[in-house]
């Protein structure tokens, strides 16, 4: 009577192809229709399979990506943005899919070509890490007043952290940077560095490192004024103008050092006119050492000078002589190094020596810190000083008679040697004066003074000593009068 529609709902089938057969018959089963039935064959087509890979965001990578690692023949795919709402062009897979969007919802649709069934696959990309590029610096070079330079950075330093290092102590793995050496960019840049080579790295809040920027700090040269400097002491020191013998304007001094006395330490004076040092400018020390049979000089300038030329007279006399005329020009002096440039500390000898003997002390000491050398030495191989001991230890000052009659020697003794609290001084000069009599311990020091009236030859003063002595020391015991200055060294008892 004919056709009617009936829907049949058939679910839960997976892939494959199966076969339906839909049977009809009479209702009435008095009736005298027959039963009908016909057959359908159902291909049920699977969806496409795929993997994927999203690599982990971390400092090395640009952008989040992902990559299909499972065979691709017969699909075709589409990456859209699910904010998108439906899939754009189908391609093949060529590749995996880069410089993705941060932080974005995406969907990856698989195609069979030929079926046309679709598998999606969604994913939300991660954020993008900061990873600073290698940061562009500028040095201001360290000046002559500060020796300190600095360091700017004139690349981005928003959202970074700095920093700086010798690249001599720069790690092999730049991850092994402590994160305590990373600090904020301040206002004006990196300050307070000295002269060196400098490394320089950024590191980002999400721990990114950059890599190495080289920068160096440059010396500045900073000589700036020179002059003339003397060694002095006053214990073992006098005066080239008390000299009667220098006919000349010259200031400076002579040393009288004992033999095998230790250490002495003279003070290097600039500009001290007339020998005033209070006119003077300390420039450093000049260490003698003398010992064992040899003696040195020890030049060791202060901070802020430094040592351009040095002369060491060493000798039975108190100055020099040329063509038999005493001279205290440091050019005739008999120890002459050559320095090589500028010099911050530098050393004459040791020099085989015996007997006391005298030593000037002379060099030319300039401003600043341009240095050739921090340290060095010149041995003068093959010179040495043989002085009569006798000749030296007891006359301190020769003066001429009157009338052409016989010099006279002034001096005096001390005993006993070794002495513990007492001492006596004897006086051997031939006129009468009062006299100063000091202590001074072998580096200089003023221990103590005291005073005699209207003394002459063969007077004998007898001091009840206050300052605490050491066992086994030398000191300097110096006699000044109304005309001479004389010294001696002595030693405690044990």
């Amino acid at each position: 009577d004919g056709s009617v529609s009936s829907p049949i709902d058939l679910s839960g089938f997976g892939a494959g192809t199966y076969v339906f057969t839909y049977t009809v018959g009479p209702e009435d089963p008095d009736s005298e229709c027959e039963s009908d039935n016909t057959t359908v064959s159902i291909t049920i087509n699977p969806n496409p399979e795929f993997t994927t890979q999203i690599p982990n965001i971390d400092c090395l990578a640009e952008a989040p990506s992902i990559a299909v690692n499972s065979d691709t023949a017969g699909l075709e795919f589409s990456l859209w943005k699910k904010s998108a709402g439906s899939p754009g062009t189908f391609g093949d897979y060529l590749g995996a899919y880069t410089d993705l969007d941060q932080e974005t919802e995406y969907v990856l649709t698989a195609r069979d070509k030929v079926t046309l069934c679709t598998t999606d696959y969604e994913f939300t990309t991660g954020r993008i890490f900061d990873s600073p590029l290698n940061p562009i610096v500028e040095d201001v070079d360290p000046d002559c007043e500060t020796l300190k330079g600095t360091i700017l950075v004139t690349s981005r330093t928003t959202g970074l952290r700095f920093a700086i290092l010798l690249t001599s102590e720069v790690p092999v793995v730049l991850a092994d940077i402590p994160d305590a050496s990373f600090m904020d960019y301040p206002i004006g840049g990196f300050t307070g560095y000295g002269p060196g080579a400098y490394s320089v790295f950024a590191k980002s809040n999400d721990g990114c490192l950059s890599g190495q920027t080289a920068i160096t700090l440059i010396e500045p040269t900073c000589v700036t004024e020179c002059g003339t400097v003397f060694g002095f002491n006053e214990a073992v020191s006098q005066c080239f103008l008390d000299i009667p013998e220098i006919k000349n304007n010259r200031w400076g001094w002579t040393n009288l050092i004992e033999e095998n006395s230790g250490s002495t330490t003279l003070t290097l004076y600039r500009g001290a006119a007339k020998c005033n040092t209070d006119k003077g400018t300390e420039a450093g020390t000049a260490t003698i050492v003398y010992e064992g049979g040899s003696i040195s000089v020890e030049y060791n300038m202060l901070p802020g000078f430094i040592l351009s030329e040095a002369h060491v007279y060493i000798g039975c006399e108190k100055y020099p002589v040329n063509n038999g005329k005493p001279t205290v020009a440091p050019g005739q002096y008999n120890f002459n190094p050559s320095l090589g440039g500028n010099v911050q500390n530098f050393k004459v000898g040791p020099i085989p020596a015996m007997g006391d003997v005298y030593v000037i002390v002379h060099g030319v000491a300039c401003n600043g810190n341009s240095v050739t050398s921090n340290s060095s030495s010149q041995t003068f191989g093959g010179a040495e000083v043989t002085c009569s001991t006798a000749s030296l230890s007891n006359i301190v000052v020769t003066k001429p008679g009157k009338n052409n009659k016989a010099a006279f020697t002034a001096s005096f003794s001390a005993y006993p040697v070794p002495f513990r609290e007492t001492l006596n001084i004897k006086y051997e000069f031939d006129y009468k004066s009062d006299v100063s009599i000091q202590f001074f311990d072998m580096q200089g020091r003023l221990l103590s003074t005291y005073k005699a009236k209207k003394v002459s030859k063969g007077d004998v003063t007898n001091l009840n000593l206050d300052f605490r002595t050491r066992t086994s020391q030398v000191y300097i015991v110096k006699v000044k009068t109304d005309r001479d200055v004389f010294t001696k060294n002595i030693i405690s008892d044990k």
